[in-house]
């Protein structure tokens, strides 16, 4: 450390404690990958019948544009 700044080793050790349970708290409020999972499931399901939907739309109009 610089010789200017005066270092007190409880108010860092105070410092580095409050940091920690921040990180804890904050780590614990975190989704686990079990419980995202159906949700991740739940929303690729509807995505992808959204996507069919519209691409069942492209080709039916192309269908009709067809000449017969």
């Amino acid at each position: 450390m610089n010789g200017d700044q005066s270092f007190d080793q409880g108010q860092f050790q105070g410092q580095v404690l409050a940091d920690l349970r921040y990180i804890k708290d904050s780590l614990s409020k975190k989704v686990d990958r079990d419980e995202f999972l159906p949700v991740k499931a739940i929303t690729y399901g509807l995505v992808g019948l959204i996507l069919m939907a519209v691409v069942g739309a492209l080709v039916a109009t192309v269908v009709k544009a067809l000449p017969t």
